[in-house]
């Protein structure tokens, strides 16, 4: 796992499953934060979660919502009136001579109204669809995590930067949305058997080279071509995903999803790795921090193994 992941977006589950209750305290700085920062990227179905607010905090969150989607929306419609300006232009331009130049101009804007139109409306919408329970490296994401003043469901960063690393960790280290298990006790020592958490995944997506998904050599004429993958399960199951996160600072929570060697039917197709998925009665045992590295040893080891279904995305 995976550039990219979908997971379950019912934040109201987390509560249900595993006792994890939001913690509201460290939501609403993050989605103030985003009022004015597009850095910070939630998946559209973490917010729909607070369009009917059950108290104070869950209120201060969904007017922290209100204020992003009008600002976005003020954003969009400048760049609407500025395509509009420049279809203006292009139109005056043909009018006097065609040109394929002009004729471009006349396209490229039209085009780009169309989809800050389209933009608009998505930002805007309140109807859930299967594209908003997707997240990137650098994401927010719901996980559960135990501090010892019980289960929380907090949002956390897809891609760890431990606690006391600089901050260009980031790009020295940009897979670290992901921890091998080979690599537990090097490069996240300072995580593994001290800050667990567990992320809820239903599908994940991988790229990998054409050449190798079809099970040939590439010849010498030939440029490597990505094929993108998307893994499910089958039965359609959850997947409980152990992971390692570090509280940074206290504007950042991040997490690594833990990986290991893919079973056949992912490694046939080219992928070398696979997210580990937890028995649900390892999850107690993953969470559980206090145990000995060989507690957690045996919840990595007791997982489910699912059979994984790919579908092709891209030609």
């Amino acid at each position: 796992m995976c550039y990219s992941a979908t997971f379950d977006g019912d934040l109201r589950e987390y509560e249900r499953e595993y006792g994890a209750a939001l913690l509201l305290e460290a939501f609403v700085p993050l989605f103030r934060q985003r009022v004015q920062d597009d850095s910070i990227r939630i998946p559209k179905c973490v917010e729909l979660t607070f369009e009917s607010p059950r108290d104070r905090l869950e209120e201060e969150i969904k007017q922290a919502i209100v204020e992003y989607r009008s600002r976005k929306t003020r954003e969009l419609e400048q760049e609407i009136f500025k395509q509009k300006s420049r279809m203006v232009t292009a139109e005056r331009k043909l009018k006097a001579k065609a040109s394929q130049a002009v004729l471009d101009e006349l396209r490229i804007a039209t085009y780009k109204i169309e989809k800050f139109v389209g933009d608009i409306r998505d930002v805007n919408r309140t109807d859930r669809r299967e594209e908003d329970r997707r997240i990137f490296p650098f994401w927010y994401a719901p996980i559960v995590i135990d501090e010892g003043a019980g289960r929380r469901t907090v949002l956390a960063r897809y891609h760890c930067r431990p606690a006391g690393k600089p901050s260009t960790f980031d790009k020295e280290y940009d897979g670290s949305y992901v921890a091998a298990r080979m690599s537990l006790q090097e490069l996240w020592k300072g995580q593994y058997g001290k800050t667990h958490a567990m992320f809820r995944m239903t599908s994940f997506y991988e790229n990998v080279d054409r050449h190798k998904y079809e099970q040939r050599v590439l010849n010498s004429d030939e440029r490597a071509q990505d094929l993108t993958l998307v893994f499910s399960p089958r039965p359609h199951i959850p997947l409980h995903v152990p992971c390692v996160w570090s509280r940074w600072d206290r504007s950042l929570i991040s997490f690594a999803a833990i990986i290991d060697r893919p079973p056949a039917e992912i490694a046939v197709t080219g992928v070398e790795r696979c997210p580990i998925a937890l028995k649900r009665a390892s999850v107690e045992r993953w969470l559980a921090l206090g145990s000995d590295i060989a507690s957690f040893h045996k919840a990595l080891d007791d997982c489910e193994r699912p059979y994984y279904q790919h579908q092709r995305l891209t030609a």
